[in-house]
């Protein structure tokens, strides 16, 4: 059952989220021998966890089916889920749970992602580690440059993995660069 924890950006008083989409990378074709078209139910963990102490034996979430939002898998593609702002508005930190087995299916639907420490990720380039999309409106007189990232306390870092955990891209743009291939703008979930 994976869990991601993601730091949010502190923006200027007055900003307002306008879109926010929680995207991980699929990167497998039918890989349980099952089709891809489907959504993988998402929520916000039960408790407070950490990725210091969290097991499958001491998970904070025990339930199999359920979530509050669906995530719209995509073959080799970034597999995104529906508009989350509301979650993300005044929060400095977004936490999901992702169930690992599909709902309903006997046996269950496995399906993976690429992880923080995925080969495509880099120094200076996030690579296919899952994102937290947020498109923001701010207040007069203020720009990208605004925004401040907090850092991991010492029992959030995990401290041995390859690559820095905390990374931010921002654009100044109106529109999703094209580059960062949004799952969003994919069209609708099957």
């Amino acid at each position: 059952m994976p869990f991601i924890h993601f730091k949010l950006p502190e923006l200027p008083t007055g900003t307002r989220i306008l879109e926010a989409y929680l995207e991980l990378y699929h990167n497998g074709r039918n890989e349980d021998g099952r089709t891809d078209d489907l959504k993988i139910p998402v929520a916000r963990p039960g408790a407070p966890w950490s990725a210091m102490t969290l097991t499958w034996n001491n998970s904070v979430n025990t339930s199999s089916t359920g979530g509050t939002y669906g995530l719209c898998l995509r073959s080799w593609a970034w597999s995104g889920s529906p508009n989350i702002a509301s979650d993300i508005q005044g929060q400095l930190e977004y936490d999901a749970f992702l169930y690992w087995a599909y709902p309903g299916s006997t046996p269950p639907i496995e399906k993976g992602f690429a992880s923080d420490n995925d080969n495509s990720r880099s120094q200076n380039n996030l690579g296919l580690a899952p994102r937290l999309l947020i498109k923001a409106q701010l207040p007069p007189g203020t720009t990208i440059s605004s925004r401040v990232v907090s850092t991991f306390l010492p029992g959030e870092d995990l401290g041995r993995l390859s690559q820095p955990v905390l990374m931010m891209i921002a654009e100044q743009t109106a529109v999703w660069p094209p580059a960062w291939q949004v799952a969003a703008t994919s069209g609708q979930c099957p």
